[in-house]
């Protein structure tokens, strides 16, 4: 296992909610190699969620060498924008995760390497598999100017009523006059990959025994166990966008916690709170029924509580 550097993953895309892409044409290009890797897929309007895979295409060998590079060109709807851009992937941190992952075929922790693109030309890179998705690569791609190719290969002639049909098509009105009013954020995503100290602690004193799946806004994705030290804490994580958890009460009785976190409360509370790089605890106060849960962030010597997260009611 050591030794080995083909592994079986497909290639597959993302994009952010509320910002529709579209990558034209991308290419993980093997170790080595110059012009011979694994295609992204191409042609859909993606507007998932950023770190959301869209596509999953069976093709090549089922075991494949790793890549080392990423041609990827792209389209930004809300900018009429192109990108392209050639970024060089860090090949022996990938083949390392892969070999730590691989566990002879049976459900290995990562099957999948996902190109995320957003506004601005921001590209990011994924390993992702069943329970954990990990970023390997953050850069920007450069504004090209190319024709604006539509269904069946051919040139869009009338590209203004393209786009808007396009975003019509993704977004809900409301949504898109508030993007237009307020412009892009072009700074979300670089911003989100910010890495706090923080553990998520019980007040009731019962921690979760099967830990907690943990979706990041980065798009990232991992499962905490419980109790967390402070060292394990102190490596650093994104802020939470979904905790998902079964907590057992005094009396024996289990509920399925499925929490989602506001983006812009959690990552000003984050960012207030953290700034300064001391451990921060998310402090969870479980109630039933669920929606009375609370919730608050804490510094030792200062707390914010969350009111805008929502819990599902399963």
């Amino acid at each position: 296992m050591r030794s080995m550097t083909k592994f079986d993953w497909k290639a597959t895309e993302s994009a952010p909610k509320n910002y529709p892409m579209e990558v034209v044409a991308g290419t993980f290009l093997y170790h080595g190699e110059d012009s011979l890797g694994l295609y992204v897929p191409a042609g859909k309007l993606l507007y998932r969620g950023w770190g959301q895979m869209v596509s999953s295409h069976i093709v090549g060998e089922d075991l494949k060498p790793l890549p080392d590079r990423l041609e990827i060109t792209f389209f930004s709807y809300l900018e009429d924008q192109h990108y392209q851009g050639t970024f060089d992937l860090p090949y022996e941190k990938i083949l390392t995760l892969f070999r730590d992952g691989w566990n002879g075929g049976e459900r290995p922790t990562y099957d999948r390497i996902m190109v995320g693109v957003a506004p601005g030309g921001i590209v990011a890179v994924w390993l992702t598999g069943r329970a954990r998705t990990d970023e390997i690569f953050f850069g920007k791609a450069e504004p090209v100017e190319m024709p604006l190719i539509g269904m069946r290969g051919r040139i869009v002639d009338n590209r203004d009523a393209y786009v808007q049909g396009a975003l019509k098509h993704a977004l809900e009105p409301a949504v898109l006059e508030f993007i237009r009013q307020n412009g892009i954020p072009f700074d979300k995503w670089s911003q989100l990959r910010t890495r706090y100290k923080w553990k998520p602690v019980f007040g009731r004193g019962n921690a979760p025994h099967d830990g907690a799946m943990t979706d990041f806004f980065n798009g990232e994705l991992e499962e905490l166990f419980f109790p967390m030290s402070d060292e394990t804490a102190s490596l650093g994580r994104a802020v939470p966008k979904k905790m998902q958890f079964t907590y057992r009460s005094s009396e024996g009785w289990a509920y399925l916690y499925i929490i989602h976190f506001d983006e812009e409360e959690t990552t000003a509370a984050f960012q207030q709170l953290g700034s300064d790089g001391r451990l921060l605890t998310l402090e969870f106060y479980p109630e039933k029924p669920i929606h009375n849960t609370r919730i608050r962030l804490s510094n030792g010597d200062e707390s914010i509580n969350l009111t805008k997260y929502h819990i599902e009611d399963i």
